[in-house]
């Protein structure tokens, strides 16, 4: 996503492809056992793209013999230096990669190519090796590019030396810069059939991708209006001319956006996890200005008697999806995802992935290690800043769940090898996507507040937490007079702060 917003910005339609780990089977007795290599994969379609996130949910290194339902909408590449007809071409074992050539014949027909490549004299050797067993017009000029340019090759040796765990001086790299056009056409001038299918490659596989539409449908037929209606009886009996214009209004501008589903699914959530016992906020946020929420039992807080205006929740102004955060007991909260899976079924449902990224201090700290130097000048700053910012690792967001129409490898690649799935796409190209997205978090507070609440039940059963009074004095006259704890002074700040920041959300 991050790729196809970033062309779209700039009018480029980019090719969209995957590098994947293949486990290559033993096949003939003379092949010395299977492989694992590299292979290399364009989508020629929209279909075909959703076979990339298909291929990249798979647990790696995926069987050679899986590519098959997935040949039919990809152009496929041999992997360059990585892959395995380049491992077979420098052993000299022509025969097996005849072969393998051959297997992969079977698989893609005429849409796979030799992706010759080099970095090193014995790399273009076998490139020249390949392209003479197999015939010029079966290969495609290419390049593993891992740097823009050659002043950033320190940074890459920076950055490999802090992951293998060794000195910069024993880092070797064999990576080039990525090469211009006129470089490319000299690079390749011998191998002329193979720079003209980088341009058949490309007239396959240029397409838009579609605008993804992944809100789903509520499971049952249900009416938004109706809902709203039985729990606005609930909440406030007789309903006042104020509060039946309010609801009248808000449920007009969420059916005009489409967001009647989304409101029942978050609800049908809510209900669950009381219905449980499972200890669940009141609600925070923009969400708690919405009438229509604080009717279907999404929230406890009354936005007419407390002056809260819908607009800043949702408006027919914005392009985003409203963002509605539930809190749940801690401890409990696994419940309420399993719930979730179950109800919108497992392939439909994940957790939101996230990266991490190098902070400056780390990146400093990386630089002085690397180049052995105390204090930084004014190249050792211009690494610093080329390093943060960088993706570090892959993780799984605290809060954020992901539900969608269709299976969610038809906008995402996911892991699946966990108890739950998680997308490779973080919350921003989720929401680019239009796919709906919840934060269900894990309080403490709230497991700690149930703790309190079963606790006081053992003097006194009639006490619940909803039952204590907002407005009682006792309560209220310490935290006037700052006395919250700790020193009286710095209770007096904390509380002021706390004061302004509060009054200002609402404000705001």
């Amino acid at each position: 996503m991050e790729l196809a917003r970033e062309c779209q910005a700039q009018g480029i339609t980019p090719l969209f492809g995957l590098e994947l780990d293949v486990a290559h089977p033993a096949g003939t007795p003379r092949r010395a056992g299977g492989a694992q290599a590299r292979l290399t994969f364009f989508a020629k379609s929209p279909e075909g793209y959703s076979h990339l996130l298909r291929l990249c949910s798979l647990t790696q290194p995926v069987s050679l013999r899986q590519l098959a339902e997935f040949a039919p909408h990809l152009v496929m590449l041999s992997g360059g230096a990585r892959g395995r007809l380049y491992a077979l071409s420098l052993e000299g074992r022509w025969g097996e990669a005849r072969e393998l050539a051959q297997e992969y014949d079977a698989l893609f027909g005429d849409h796979w190519f030799v992706q010759l490549e080099w970095d090193t004299p014995a790399q273009q050797q076998a490139a020249q090796g390949l392209a003479a067993l197999l015939g010029e017009g079966r290969c495609v000029a290419g390049q593993n590019a891992c740097i823009l340019q050659q002043e950033d090759r320190l940074v890459l040796e920076i950055l490999s030396a802090a992951q293998q765990g060794v000195s910069l001086h024993e880092v070797s790299l064999t990576a080039r810069p990525l090469l211009s056009q006129k470089e490319f056409v000299q690079e390749f001038s011998r191998f002329p059939q193979a720079l003209e299918n980088t341009r058949r490659i490309q007239e396959l596989c240029s397409f838009e991708l579609p605008k993804q539409g992944g809100l789903p449908s509520f499971p049952e037929d249900v009416s938004l209006e109706e809902e709203v209606r039985i729990g606005a009886a609930e909440r406030y009996g007789s309903l006042s001319p104020e509060v039946e214009e309010r609801l009248s209004h808000e449920l007009e501008v969420i059916q005009e956006m489409g967001l009647a589903d989304y409101f029942l699914i978050v609800a049908d959530i809510v209900r669950f996890a009381k219905q449980q016992g499972i200890p669940v906020g009141p609600g925070r946020g923009s969400a708690a200005s919405s009438v229509v929420a604080y009717c279907l039992g999404i929230t406890s807080v009354d936005p007419m008697e407390y002056g809260l205006v819908f607009e800043r929740f949702l408006n027919r102004a914005r392009h985003t999806l409203p963002d509605i955060d539930l809190d749940f007991c801690y401890v409990r909260r696994g419940e309420v995802l399993d719930y979730v899976q179950r109800r919108f079924g497992r392939e439909h449902v994940a957790l939101i992935g996230t990266y991490g990224t190098f902070g400056e201090k780390t990146a400093e700290t990386m630089v002085r290690d690397a180049l052995q130097v105390k204090a930084l000048g004014a190249k050792e700053k211009a690494l610093v800043g080329k390093i943060a910012g960088l993706k570090r690792h892959f993780s799984t967001h605290a809060s954020g769940v992901v539900i969608s129409a269709q299976p969610l490898t038809c906008y995402q690649a996911v892991r699946a090898d966990r108890h739950m799935p998680v997308t490779h796409g973080d919350m921003h190209a989720l929401e680019w996507q239009g796919l709906l997205k919840i934060d269900l978090l894990g309080l403490r507070t709230l497991t700690f507040l149930k703790h309190i609440e079963e606790q006081v039940k053992g003097s006194q059963p009639r006490f619940g937490l909803e039952s204590i009074s907002l407005d009682d004095e006792k309560t209220l006259c310490p935290l006037e007079q700052g006395r919250v704890g700790g020193h009286l002074s710095a209770g007096k700040r904390a509380f002021s702060r706390s004061s302004q920041a509060h009054a200002a959300s609402f404000l705001c």
